[in-house]
């Protein structure tokens, strides 16, 4: 069983546990979305058969500011909400010794305009289906999630979403939105792991559907949710 995967924000590397020698083996098609090329080697090297898009995602396709932070990784759409970093980092700290976490990570040192693109645009012009979405945008995976749009119960049964329980970036959708609108569409939360409580989180999300049984049945034993 192979199965076909979108990731959004899939600069440095592929996330647990989806990596080359984990259960990224099982990935058939992968296309990737991200703008920082220097980061985005390794995709050649462990998953020939991909496709990087160097799109911005949103729910509307419009021109927005992009914040890019001195650590790249930590950029943005939506601007480093320093007054709540702060403590955040302070807990960060004091849970990851020895490893030390600065504020001047996330200076903003560019601005730049971006075109912003629908996820729907883009799966528009393939004609296979795509089962899962891994998405890691520093506070914009709702309006990933939502650019989806028909994709969204046509076709993707698991989401792997990176939120928020608190507005680490200023004006982001927070936690419990995206839970309302995921099971609006037929989504249900199986997990929750990683992340730094109280601030943010990862949320694995199933919708059921008869045809990709055996994909929902992978991605479960991927994750290793019990009963899978």
């Amino acid at each position: 069983m192979k199965i076909n995967f979108i990731d959004v924000g899939c600069a440095a590397y592929m996330p647990e546990p989806w990596s080359k020698e984990k259960y990224g083996k099982y990935i058939n098609k992968i296309i990737g979305f991200d703008i920082f090329d220097n980061e985005l080697s390794y995709l050649d090297e462990e998953f020939p058969n991909n496709d990087v898009h160097k799109y911005i995602i949103f729910d509307n396709e419009e021109e927005r500011d992009f914040y890019i932070c001195k650590r790249t990784r930590v950029s943005s759409l939506f601007k480093p909400n320093i007054p709540l970093l702060i403590p955040y980092l302070d807990h960060l700290n004091a849970i990851r010794k020895p490893k030390v976490y600065y504020i001047s990570k996330y200076n903003i040192e560019q601005i730049r305009k971006v075109n912003c693109i629908r996820l729907d645009t883009i799966l528009d012009k393939y004609d296979i289906s795509f089962d899962f979405l891994k998405t890691d945008t520093e506070g914009a995976d709702f309006q990933v999630i939502k650019s989806l749009g028909k994709y969204l119960h046509t076709q993707i049964v698991g989401v792997h979403a990176e939120l928020y329980l608190k507005e680490i970036y200023k004006g982001i959708t927070l936690f419990e939105e995206v839970d309302d609108f995921l099971r609006s569409h037929g989504f249900y939360k199986i997990k929750e792991f990683g992340g730094v409580e109280g601030y943010w989180s990862n949320f694995l999300y199933i919708r059921e559907d008869n045809f990709k049984q055996e994909q929902i049945n992978l991605i479960k034993e991927a994750y290793q949710v019990e009963g899978s």
